[in-house]
């Protein structure tokens, strides 16, 4: 603990220095002729020069604002037909897995936001955003005093395509079908006339989902003797809906200011047949069906009003509401050695509310000022249910109510130094209020930040960074009401969850000249009070898995990534390679009898792409060839080695008609293999997905 405050403390101190530094040094600092928005090389831009991004597909610059990474998708063969997994997978460091768990530098807890918020449907985001409605991806592995608190694991943020300058009626519409009899379908639409715009978009897809299971569980005595087991094999069918309306509108102001309104509706529905079959070397056979209806509807508006002028002053204040309803009911049939059945029924109604403002303001040369504020509410209600027949169990019908209002305001300079340094310290204060099914609390807590860049050589750039966070908790961790419903496995919440604060550092180079680039960076987080799902053995031999504050945790790692074109290969076009690699440890106190506990991950993403040369007034085909290979070694389990294959084709058919063609896991279907070790069992799993397939689509765009 005396070693956290030194820490936090000692680098608050640098920040809060070099805060009252800054005005002495702008008389002598050189000021930087680069924008705001900087790229990797440590040539300055010139005033007023666009700033390439780096792109997912290496076939552009790379750029960076001090505090974050930007990607662009544009030129990635799925950019136009995809979903958002589709070409979020293809970010360097970021591993989306099937189903739909999106890790950063290994880290799960990475925060996911569209257009600087969290979705209100969650997950279910990656599957309903169509990608032809992305515009750019920005990954913020330190977040600055401009973010919210509640994001230390980093956040990856989808900003969304917005109408620029007059708007002209133009649009896309794509098909696709996939040989799993999956299909989609997406619609963008925009137009104007005078100070008025308008556009919507349509999206829907769906289809089937297989996939198979195996476990054997031993149970052992406290001198590690094998008292029972338990063998499990069970596949999952199941078939997920996703539909999303989304309507917008615009009014001009005057030249520089303008008011834009967003209403978006959307539906996710699952249906889920399940059959297992277990065998206990105790009490025998039984096979358990299930059948699960899950049901997802979201409302959301959002009013934005902007002010921005020509010499890069801008303040955007937003309004926003979202309304999310969720309905689980699944019934358990069981026949053999345990008879009977299960209703288990899930209602979930989350309503969050936001006020936002954010201001910036060039200062001259690369000084930059930005100040804001941010209200936030959300409260939840969740009531759960089990009607039983089975011998043990005890029927529940349990409710919740939780609700958090958060308060924010926020301050960074950024400022060049002298010796070519560029400085940006921030100060974040969020006030938090909590009402959790009756019991009330709050904290208010200050969030210091500091960025530090500086050109290192010709084409090289260094940065560092710290900042203080929390880790992010939802409201529905804290519900203790244990749920039931299979035979073997149960879930909680825990009302006694403390926070978790969280101080980060990071450094990091980047190398960039013409085509090619290269950085690395190494990073470590001190976390009080780590949150952790632990599972333990409770009577009937079911496993409990719940949310435990499991102490003092630090976490280190690095990771790099490259690009560079590839010569003396076939073809008149260009080949280039790309890819990242990241590797994470975590050690914290102990979670059971035994001592510190030791966690790891490690990722490689290689990427192969081929440009093919223009034909006849027509940009070239492209091939992309791409893979993931991970391992993920967790406090209480170790999996296997996973991995996964991808290769896409873009055929211009004209200048409006682009074919997709997308192959994924050709090479293999995907697998899961699991061991878990604890005090009272120890458990070996493996999972196949049916996720091998061939996938066909076509873009058509349309006017302007």
């Amino acid at each position: 603990m005396k070693r956290r405050l030194v820490y936090g403390a000692s680098a608050a101190g640098l920040l809060a220095g070099l805060a009252l530094a800054t005005g002495a040094l702008a008389q002598t600092a050189t000021p930087s002729a680069a924008p705001t928005t900087q790229t990797a090389s440590a040539t300055p831009a010139k005033p007023g020069e666009p700033i390439e991004e780096i792109t997912v597909t290496a076939s552009k610059s790379s750029g960076t604002r001090i505090d974050r990474r930007v990607y662009d998708i544009k030129t990635d063969p799925q950019a136009t037909t995809g979903q958002l997994s589709d070409v979020l997978s293809k970010v360097p460091s970021v591993t989306v897995t099937p189903d739909d768990k999106v890790y950063l530098r290994g880290d799960s807890g990475v925060t996911i936001w569209v257009d600087g918020k969290p979705p209100a449907e969650g997950k279910q985001v990656l599957r309903m955003l169509p990608a032809s409605e992305i515009e750019r991806i920005e990954v913020i592995t330190n977040p600055s005093a401009q973010y919210a608190a509640a994001t230390s694991k980093g956040i990856i943020n989808i900003i969304t395509k917005k109408p620029r300058g007059k708007v002209v009626r133009r649009g896309s519409a794509s098909l696709w079908a996939h040989s799993r009899d999956r299909y989609g379908a997406t619609l963008s639409y925009d137009d104007g006339k005078g100070p008025w715009s308008w556009g919507l978009n349509l999206s829907a897809n769906g289809g089937p989902t297989k996939n198979r299971s195996f476990s054997t569980r031993d149970y052992i005595n406290a001198q590690g003797q094998v008292t029972g087991r338990l063998r499990e094999e069970g596949i999952s069918i199941g078939d997920n809906q996703w539909r999303n309306v989304g309507l917008r509108g615009g009014y001009k102001l005057g030249p520089r200011s303008a008011l834009k309104l967003k209403v978006r509706q959307s539906e996710a529905s699952w249906t889920g047949n399940n059959l297992t079959a277990y065998d206990d070397s105790a009490e025998g056979k039984t096979s358990e069906r299930s059948y699960e209806p899950w049901f997802m509807r979201l409302w959301a508006y959002e009013l934005n009003y902007t002010f921005a002028d020509d010499k890069g002053e801008r303040l955007t204040v937003e309004v926003s509401d979202e309304l999310n309803h969720t309905r689980d009911s699944t019934l358990y049939e069981y026949m053999g050695a345990s008879t009977g059945t299960n209703r288990v029924s899930d209602i979930q109604r989350d309503h969050g509310q936001e006020i936002k403002a954010d201001y910036e303001k060039p200062l001259g040369g690369n000084k930059l000022l930005s100040a804001g504020f941010d209200w936030q509410r959300q409260r939840l209600h969740m009531a759960r249910s089990l009607d039983s027949d089975m011998p043990g169990l005890i029927d529940y019908d349990s409710r919740f109510a939780g609700r958090q209002t958060t308060a924010a305001a926020y301050v960074t300079l950024q400022w060049p130094l002298s010796g070519k340094w560029t400085a940006m310290p921030g100060l974040r204060v969020e006030d938090r209020r909590r009402d959790i099914a009756g019991r009330r609390g709050g904290e208010t807590e200050w969030f210091p930040s500091l960025h530090l860049s500086r050109a290192w050589g010709e084409d090289g750039k260094i940065r560092f960074s710290y900042s203080r966070r929390l880790d992010p908790i939802n409201l529905g961790q804290y519900d203790p009401q244990i749920l039931r419903g299979s035979l073997t496995w149960a879930q909680s919440g825990n009302p006694d969850l403390a926070l978790v604060l969280v101080n980060s550092l990071e450094a990091s180079y980047d190398w960039e000249h013409k085509d090619s680039s290269w950085g690395a960076s190494v990073f470590m987080r001190e976390a009080s009070n780590a949150i952790e799902n632990v599972n333990t053995l409770i009577d009937g031999g079911v496993i409990l898995s719940r949310p435990v504050n499991r102490g003092q945790t630090q976490y280190a790692g690095f990771d790099v990534n490259w690009r560079f074109p590839v010569k003396r290969l076939p073809g008149k076009g260009r080949w280039s390679q790309s890819g990242s690699a990241s590797f994470t440890r975590d050690r914290s106190d102990s979670i059971e009898a035994g001592g510190s506990r030791e966690a790891t991950f490690w990722m490689l993403k290689p990427m192969v792409q081929y440009d093919g040369p223009k034909r006849a007034g027509l940009s070239g085909d492209q091939y992309q060839f791409s893979a993931t290979v991970m391992q993920n070694r967790g406090l209480q389990s170790r999996s296997g080695v996973n991995w996964s294959t991808e290769i896409s084709w873009s055929h211009p058919l004209n200048k409006k008609l682009t074919l997709v063609a997308t192959g994924t896991n050709l090479l293999g279907r995907q697998s899961n293999e699991t061991r878990t070790v604890t005090a009272r069992y120890r458990t070996e799993a493996e999972q196949f997905f049916y996720n091998r397939a061939v996938k066909l689509a076509l873009n058509y765009k349309f006017g302007n």
